[in-house]
């Protein structure tokens, strides 16, 4: 048995081992869905820098008529 302390209350509570990893995986699953997501972010961004810095120079190199 392993015991989960509820934030709120402080309330000690007795749960299952297949209980207590389903809870596990839940709570890393969203962490990992969260961190995954910023990271998604991140890469959108750098990815329309890069498109803007590529548009950027290829104008700078046209040839001028």
């Amino acid at each position: 048995m392993k015991e989960i302390k509820c934030p709120k209350c402080g309330e000690a509570i007795s749960v299952d081992e297949t209980y207590y990893n389903s809870i596990v995986k839940q709570i890393r699953n969203k962490e990992f869905t969260i961190e995954l997501k910023s990271i998604e972010a991140r890469f959108e961004k750098e990815k329309d820098h890069l498109v803007e810095i590529t548009k950027l120079a290829v104008k700078m190199n046209a040839p001028k008529n």
